[in-house]
């Protein structure tokens, strides 16, 4: 009985390892069929796969006149900027220079009439300037405008200044194979067949592997039931069987 119980146990992990073996089989099949199909379909493009080559050699020159013309265009704004700023400045200092040449040119009474008063103590009375005929409100409003304006191209400048940067490291972000990294070769597709073949040729042999494990199987079920049959007793017949069975299953495995 004790050889019973051992070969029972030892069915019940042969047909588990068997339906295991059988679901890899399924799922080898079925990948061999998609390497199959791939491989169809490869063959039969081949021919149109050429434009991933020369459409590398376009994007990359695209992508490359593309960022030639930004970092131009950022050039450009740098340098306009600047030149907007200097021109601001040199507004500024010539407003400057112009109020102190007026303040200094003095009027003659019998042309324009002053508008400064005597002094009440001393009796003296305030330089009269082209400077006194000049709206001050008018001049620093203009100012005031000037600066405005060279704000508002700062922050113009600015705003353009980070879409192009960020448009630039999107690009930098960009990868594309050079055409000389691109490998589609009819050697390759005919080292893919090659590699199908040997697939199609190790399916049928796990394939009659487990046609001789199933076997095996069930001469194993057929001797515990012989065994069962004669009271525990393993005849002769069933000995030579499995002792046929563990050399056969040993070279499977």
């Amino acid at each position: 009985m004790a050889t019973l119980e051992k070969l029972t146990r030892l069915s019940e992990p042969s047909i588990q390892g068997a339906q295991a073996v059988r679901k890899i089989v399924k799922d080898a099949e079925d990948l061999l069929k998609q390497s199959k199909r791939d491989h169809v379909c490869i063959c039969e493009t081949h021919p149109k796969l050429a434009f991933l080559i020369s459409d590398s050699h376009t994007q990359l020159k695209l992508y490359a006149s593309l960022e030639s013309n930004l970092r131009q265009h950022l050039a450009d704004l740098e340098s306009t900027t600047q030149l907007k700023e200097q021109q601001a400045d040199d507004l500024r200092q010539e407003m400057a220079t112009i109020i102190e040449l007026l303040k200094d040119r003095e009027v003659v009474e019998n042309e324009f009439r002053s508008p400064h008063m005597p002094d009440s103590e001393s009796g003296e009375v305030k330089k009269h300037t082209l400077y006194d005929h000049i709206d001050q409100e008018a001049v620093d409003a203009l100012q005031v405008r000037v600066n405005d304006c060279l704000n508002e191209l700062r922050i113009i400048g600015d705003a353009n200044h980070e879409q192009c940067a960020q448009a630039l490291r999107k690009i930098d972000g960009i990868i594309i194979p050079a055409a000389e990294d691109i490998s589609v070769t009819w050697e390759g597709v005919e080292a893919i067949g090659k590699l199908v073949d040997e697939s199609q040729s190790a399916a049928e042999e796990i394939a009659q592997d487990v046609q001789s494990i199933d076997h095996h199987c069930d001469q194993l079920r057929d001797t515990i039931r012989d065994m069962e049959l004669e009271g525990g007793v393993l005849s002769m017949d069933d000995y030579n069987v499995l002792l046929r069975d563990t050399n056969e299953v040993s070279g499977i495995v």
